[in-house]
């Protein structure tokens, strides 16, 4: 059974452990995780007295960062049933603030052992943090609290009052209560400076460890790629003869030096099962003679998987963002640049981090996009030779050539796009009404 890296509140995937653990690849980085865990929550009853421990687990989109937190946090539950654990994805907090994430934990704490609401917590500061921690402490004897997309609810400024309702300092300090049940605080973000934020970053440095997850590499997603082939048996056998050695190896590179993104080699890996299961479902078919067939593809493959809008309501934000800029042009191309702009000022309106709209962070979500066959990219050049082919235009007045421009549009019917988002999110329903 596979890990499941959902973004939500709910705990129902808290005990799945992935097929193989340590995470392929992130073997360094889950070993680390569970140094963490041991020592924060302690593996025997006399380490009640344990201090907790805070963590923050940074590093790009793709990099692994959620899915490695809860499968070591799922293995640590396997050999410590008595840990309960707490997940909140902050993005879905209608209050975007470390309170608000303090008291989204206080309800949750409250539905687990199920009790009333009961006397109201103080908006802010200490008598907020002891409530909370009093809550938390009645779910156990340890308990781990994992915060996902916590940059969403932190000052991006680097001159925030520390202590104040910004900082990440409050949420340092509900590992830190006295008399509390040890918790484990795991923070995690794509932002990889928040501990250097505020007017006192050391003072928060020393109370929160971090880890970071640096950008996977092409061996690393090598290995992914053949690790899920072999899970996939006969099926994935031949999905793998069908990409070939070559294919296998010019994908991954590819993916390495544009973005390190794991997202886009599973992708890759699903739609070459896709393309296996159909070509051996043809060669099982009455009147089929001979071997199985094996599946053709291209070193880039452009067949779509079965039905791309499917896939719309399980894409990250960013990819789901990206569509709404692309659906408002009503189906026209886009340049990249034209791109990273509404994109950010996308970001800007939903109140998400703008430093995802640097140019190679949207050229890896759009290629991310045109693999599961929503969008198509191409190559606009503004120069050429004599024999250039069609649609390549010169600008005389230049002699050299400059760099080529991505263009993107969407594959799919743009008002059939518009309907997927709108019942992926009430979010982006409001953006496109």
């Amino acid at each position: 059974m596979k890990a499941k890296c959902t973004h939500s509140d709910a705990a129902a995937d808290e005990d799945v452990i992935p097929d193989q653990y340590p995470m392929v690849s992130r073997e360094q980085e889950c070993g680390m995780l569970d140094v963490f865990l041991e020592r924060s929550l302690g593996g025997a009853p006399q380490a009640k007295a344990s201090a907790g421990g805070c963590l923050y687990v940074s590093g790009g989109p793709g990099t692994g960062k959620t899915c490695s937190v809860r499968a070591a946090v799922a293995a640590w539950r396997h050999t410590h049933p008595d840990t309960e654990v707490l997940t909140v994805n902050c993005m879905q907090l209608s209050q975007r603030s470390p309170a608000g994430l303090l008291k989204r934990l206080a309800e949750l704490s409250k539905q687990r052992h199920g009790t009333e609401p009961g006397a109201r917590l103080p908006p802010s500061g200490a008598g907020l943090v002891t409530g909370v921690a009093a809550s938390i402490s009645r779910l156990g004897a340890s308990v781990v609290v994992i915060a996902d997309e916590v940059d969403q609810i932190l000052a991006s400024r680097s001159n925030h009052k520390v202590g104040g309702p910004a900082s990440l300092e409050e949420l340092v300090s509900l590992t830190k209560v006295p008399g509390s049940a040890p918790i484990a605080l795991i923070a995690i973000a794509n932002a990889v400076d928040l501990l250097k934020r505020g007017a006192r970053p050391v003072t928060c440095k020393t109370q929160c460890e971090s880890l970071l997850f640096e950008a996977y590499t092409a061996p690393q997603l090598k290995a992914i790629l053949t690790t899920r082939f072999d899970r996939a048996g006969e099926l994935g056998a031949l999905a793998a003869k069908a990409l070939g050695p070559v294919g296998a190896e010019l994908r991954v590179r590819q993916v390495a030096s544009r973005s390190g993104d794991c997202r886009q080699v599973v992708s890759y890996f699903e739609q070459a099962l896709f393309e296996a299961m159909a070509a051996t479902k043809a060669s099982d078919e009455p009147g089929a003679e001979g071997e199985k067939a094996v599946p053709k593809m291209s070193v880039q493959p452009k067949r779509t998987l079965n039905d791309p809008l499917a896939q719309v309501k399980g894409l990250p934000l960013e990819q789901q963002m990206l569509l709404v800029v692309l659906a408002s042009t009503n189906g026209d191309a886009m340049k990249l640049p034209e791109i990273c702009k509404e994109y950010k000022d996308l970001c800007r309106r939903l109140k998400q981090d703008g430093s995802l709209a640097h140019k190679d962070q949207v050229s890896a979500a759009l290629d991310a996009l045109e693999q599961r066959g929503l969008i198509s990219l191409k190559t606009l050049r503004t120069t050429g030779s004599p024999g250039a082919r069609r649609g390549v235009r010169r600008l005389p007045s230049n002699p050299q050539p400059s760099a080529p421009m991505c263009i993107a549009e969407l594959s799919v019917p743009c008002k059939a796009v518009r309907n997927s988002l709108k019942a992926a999110s009430p979010l982006l329903e409001k953006l496109l009404e």
